[in-house]
């Protein structure tokens, strides 16, 4: 699983000018649990898998929506 999309972003990062932002995500599974290093953003949340989410409009939604369809399709095989 891969999900990309890109869309526009205006803030102080960007000196107030309007730049494209490019989000890559790849879905692996863990064999056993490892702690979230964290590269880009501080903090973390774990949510409950009861999709459809509703927790980020614009870059989380969906890349969630995408990855329980594509989970849907495997629990089908």
């Amino acid at each position: 699983f891969r999900y990309a999309t890109e869309y526009e972003v205006q803030n102080r990062r960007t000196g107030g000018k309007r730049k494209m932002k490019t989000l890559v995500i790849f879905l692996g599974k863990l064999l056993e649990d490892h702690p979230i290093t964290h590269t880009e953003h501080l903090g973390s949340e774990w949510f409950p898998w009861n999709p459809p989410h509703s927790i980020q409009q614009r870059a989380i939604d969906p890349v969630l929506a995408d990855a329980a369809q594509y989970l849907n399709t495997l629990s089908q095989d």
